[in-house]
C-alpha cells in the first residue's frame, strides 16, 4: 500500500496548493504541470518529504484534513 495513497487525487491536491501559497511571486511557474508531477510522486511512492518545501507544505495541508469543506464546496478550479 502506498503510503500517500488518499491524498493524491488532482483536486485535494490543488486545493492544498491554493490555500498554502495566496502570494504569485512564490509560485511555480505553470501550476498545473508542478501539481500533475507532484500528484505523479504520491502514486508511485517516490515523494521524499523535506526535498520540496513547497511540496511538504501541500501534503501537510492535505493530511491535516483542513480543506474537507472547501473541496465539497467545489473551490478547486485552476480556471477560477
Amino acid at each position: 500500500m502506498v503510503i500517500y495513497d488518499g491524498i493524491y487525487q488532482f483536486d485535494t491536491l490543488e486545493a492544498a496548493y491554493r490555500a498554502a501559497f495566496t502570494c504569485p511571486d512564490i509560485l511555480p511557474y505553470d501550476v498545473e504541470e508542478w501539481l500533475i508531477n507532484l500528484q505523479n510522486h504520491l502514486i508511485w511512492g517516490s515523494y521524499e518529504p523535506g526535498i520540496d518545501p513547497k511540496s511538504d507544505a501541500v501534503i501537510s495541508l492535505v493530511k491535516e484534513g483542513e480543506l474537507i469543506g472547501k473541496l465539497d464546496a467545489g473551490n478547486s478550479s485552476l480556471g477560477e
